[in-house]
């Protein structure tokens, strides 16, 4: 595998999983340790430590691009143990969390209560900003807008924030 390996690391709520594969080749190499919650971090270092001892391969091969997952973020949501996150996103999309789909568990009954999105509607905020679908910038958010969300995310005393703008996957300009 010299100069010519791939690394894909997947950290799951128990295990971290690891695959090295030779580019050339199509040898694989797989390993998995267990995931340290309050560090991911460790559980990557180790079991990167002993997938190259396994497969004889110096970090210097790893030339190809790292593929990295994780399921801690959608356990977390799970569990509801998401910190104090902020989203900021479109202006005008600020509901979409409360809004969701229309499927219903039982469609005939108009009372169901949902559980509570991710992220409350208080530390939601929302900027003037948009890319069109082709990817072009229509609005791009002025200063002021910006020091005044910069304000208002500081004084929310968050932990993490999200951002989230329409059509973003085009044209991560804004």
């Amino acid at each position: 595998m010299p100069g010519n390996a791939r690394l894909a690391v997947d950290i799951g709520g128990t295990f971290t999983d690891l695959v090295l594969v030779d580019a050339s080749t199509g040898t694989v190499v797989v390993d998995k340790t267990l995931t340290t919650p309050s560090a991911p971090l460790e559980g990557v270092r180790r079991g990167v430590g002993q997938l190259l001892a396994k497969a004889g391969v110096r970090p210097s091969d790893i030339t190809q691009p790292i593929v990295h997952a994780t399921t801690l973020i959608t356990n977390a949501l799970i569990e509801g143990k998401t910190g104090r996150a902020g989203l900021v996103t479109t202006d005008g999309f600020g509901d979409t969390l409360l809004i969701r789909d229309e499927h219903r568990y039982d469609m005939y009954d108009l009372q169901i209560e949902f559980p509570a999105p991710p992220i409350p509607r208080d530390r939601t905020f929302e900027i003037d900003e948009r890319v069109s679908a082709t990817g072009a910038v229509v609005t791009k958010p002025s200063s002021a807008a910006l020091d005044a969300l910069t304000a208002e995310l500081a004084a929310a005393n968050l932990e993490s924030v999200a951002i989230c703008f329409l059509n973003s996957y085009v044209n991560q300009a804004n």
